[in-house]
């Protein structure tokens, strides 16, 4: 015989009701507060952070356990999705890197001769000359123009502008 069963003849169906707000309390208000208040403290750097509820072993799944299943699957998208924008971030600043290595080979060379244009002399001019000054030594230049004149005209004659 149901010991509960026969207080609830003897007391009626009121008796029941604080039994039924302490499972509600155990099983509902308890979990979905200790949730709130998970979901409530997160913050960009812990959205890994894992969500941990203390039930009893005796439990049956139920939709609580559906919302702590539907968070870690929300938690683990996220966990890719940051991990693919930290590879594509990666990849993208090496091709940055490279290109901006390009773009300065491009800018201190001529694209005729691919000898160093005026830019890189004006920029390692000052260099040179406050090195000279520092170890107390005289400063040699030599331009060879007509070699770039005579390298400039060979090859435009031998490599004439294609327009398309």
């Amino acid at each position: 015989r149901c010991h509960n069963c026969s207080a609830i003849k003897e007391g009626g169906i009121h008796s029941i009701y604080p039994f039924i707000a302490m499972i509600l309390r155990r099983d509902l208000q308890k979990p979905l507060t200790h949730i709130a208040r998970f979901v409530g403290q997160l913050d960009p750097q812990r959205l890994s952070d894992p969500i941990t509820l203390q039930r009893p072993d005796h439990h049956q799944n139920d939709e609580i356990d559906i919302v702590l299943e539907g968070f870690r699957t929300l938690q683990s998208g996220i966990d890719q999705h940051i991990a693919n924008l930290d590879r594509l971030v990666a990849e993208r600043t090496v091709k940055l890197e490279q290109a901006m290595a390009e773009i300065h080979v491009l800018s201190i060379t001529d694209p005729l001769t691919h000898c160093f244009n005026r830019r890189l002399f004006n920029e390692r001019i000052v260099q040179e000359f406050e090195r000279a000054k520092r170890y107390e030594r005289p400063l040699s230049l030599i331009f060879a123009t007509s070699i770039i004149s005579r390298t400039s005209t060979t090859r435009s004659a031998t490599r004439p502008e294609t327009k398309f």
